[in-house]
């Protein structure tokens, strides 16, 4: 496998993980909408977001 492909492939295991704990996180309550845009962190490389209309946006380099 190349490298590219498997960077892909590891991205999207880390992204399904990423969503479930994100989905797990608002099912038991611990995580919840505020009406604002939130984001795991200032670095847009490589950070989370959840909007207000409850679409999650994810970008990692």
């Amino acid at each position: 496998m190349t490298g590219r492909a498997e960077r892909w492939r590891l991205n999207v295991k880390y992204t399904k993980n990423m969503t479930a704990n994100w989905l797990d996180s608002f099912s038991n309550g611990s995580l919840s909408l505020t009406g604002e845009n939130f984001s795991t962190s200032g670095d847009v490389e490589n950070s989370s977001e959840i909007f207000k209309d409850g679409t999650l946006l994810h970008r990692q380099t």
